[in-house]
């Protein structure tokens, strides 16, 4: 059901998230005050690692934009494991943000972002799971180097690794 409400044009105070600030009525128009919260939260993007993706225990790097319809900046944090890895206060709205987090421990790990803005609105991304593990391309360069493909066998020849990820490895080194 829709109600028409009408009020003598004036300024009113307003609550909003916890904080006063104006609306102006005019017999045909609702003005907000500039004083007034934003409530739209940012949105994040996700960008890697894709969710069940294998990272090396190295470096794992998370990548992920956020965009806020007002703020220049915004405050974002990682979570690993549903706990507070680390926070960048200022983010710049619409840029790509890459947070580095160096030796993980082997096996599955979630990962998610929290950004909020000046106003207090916050949101959490999406929720992705990878796994940490030996991994050939061990700088996330795309290739296969020497070194690296010398170092993948040692782990091979340790048992940690198996004979077709092995294969892979050396596949992938031999197309440099």
């Amino acid at each position: 059901m829709i109600y028409d409400i009408y009020l003598p044009s004036s300024t009113y105070n307003h609550i909003t998230n916890n904080k006063v600030c104006k609306i102006y009525y005019t017999e045909t128009n609702i003005i907000q005050g500039n004083d007034c919260p934003y409530q739209t939260p940012p949105t994040m993007t996700l960008n890697s690692p894709e969710n069940n993706s294998q990272v090396s225990n190295i470096n794992a790097t998370f990548n992920f934009t956020a965009i806020d319809n007002i703020d220049p900046s915004i405050s974002c944090s990682l979570y690993l494991d549903s706990a507070l890895n680390r926070t960048n206060s200022s983010v710049y709205n619409g840029s790509t943000t890459f947070f580095v987090v160096s030796k993980l421990g082997f096996g599955n790990h979630s990962w998610n972002v929290n950004c909020t803005d000046t106003d207090g609105n916050s949101n959490m991304s999406e929720r992705r799971t990878i796994t940490v593990g030996y991994v050939a391309d061990a700088d996330n360069n795309g290739k296969v180097d020497d070194f690296e493909l010398l170092a993948y066998i040692s782990t091979w020849a340790s048992g940690k690794v198996s004979d077709f990820d092995l294969l892979s490895a050396i596949d992938q080194w031999a197309k440099g």
